[in-house]
Order: C-alpha cells, then structure tokens, then sequence
C-alpha cells in the first residue's frame, strides 16, 4: 500500500492504518460497468511521532505514488480524506 510504504520511509510507522475506496461504477453501452466519475480515498491512521500536517502531507504524496490512482487520473475524479488518530 502507499500509504503505508510512504510513512515507512519517512520513519514514521503506523500502530494502524485504515484506508478504504469507494468508485462510481455506470453501466456500459452493451453490458458490464465502468468507473465513471470519482474515486474517493479514505486514510485514518494512528502514527506516533507524526502530526496532522504530516499525515496530509504523506497521504497526498502516497496518492500521487499509487499505482491505482495513477491508472484513473485524468479519468475520473479522486479525492482523499484523511484523518489521524491519537
């Protein structure tokens, strides 16, 4: 995971981490589905050593670093929520 991979190497390891996604999907001319619109990413953590800021600033630039949203960007919307837990 990014996130994870990104907190990492900044010597920030998370006692948890919690990241979930939710997609639009809209169905296709001729059957099946496709992502339409949004990929929204959730991220909560608890991160000792590390402040709100730096839990923004790592989920931001583990976005950017992700294979996933990279696939979808330009394509759909993606926003990112974070919150850090003490």
């Amino acid at each position: 995971m990014a996130l994870n991979a990104t907190l990492s190497v900044g010597r920030h390891e998370p006692q948890r981490l919690d990241v979930t996604t939710t997609i639009s999907l809209d169905p296709k001319d001729g059957g099946g589905f496709r992502i339409s619109s949004s990929s929204e990413l959730t991220a909560t953590g608890v991160v000792p050593g590390l402040d709100r800021a730096g839990f923004q600033e790592a989920a931001d630039q583990a976005e950017q670093a992700c294979p996933i949203s990279n696939s979808l960007r330009n394509n759909v919307q993606i926003t990112v929520a974070r919150t850090l837990e003490s």
